[in-house]
């Protein structure tokens, strides 16, 4: 099931814990973190349909939030992971 529809239905119900720390994220919180990056994505021109190339380090949970995003702008995305040593 859509992130979106347990946000809507169980919205305070957890939807992942970071294993590292213990932090709990609610589907409600998953949902409004993922909008917003939706919405600085087509404030710099994303609209559905187009593809989008994400450079970032890899961290779990911010991974969650931006793949979530271009799903919502009906958008496709590829991960360019980069590790720092």
């Amino acid at each position: 099931m859509h992130p979106y529809i347990h946000a809507k239905n169980t919205p305070n119900k957890a939807a992942f814990i970071m294993a590292s720390s213990g932090k709990i994220t609610t589907y409600k919180e998953l949902d409004e973190k993922s909008n917003q990056i939706a919405h600085l994505f087509r404030k710099r021109g994303l609209k559905a349909g187009d593809g989008i190339s994400i450079f970032m380090e890899n961290n779990s949970k911010f991974m969650l939030f931006t793949v979530l995003a271009p799903i919502t702008i009906l958008s496709g995305f590829v991960f360019i992971l980069i590790k720092f040593s």
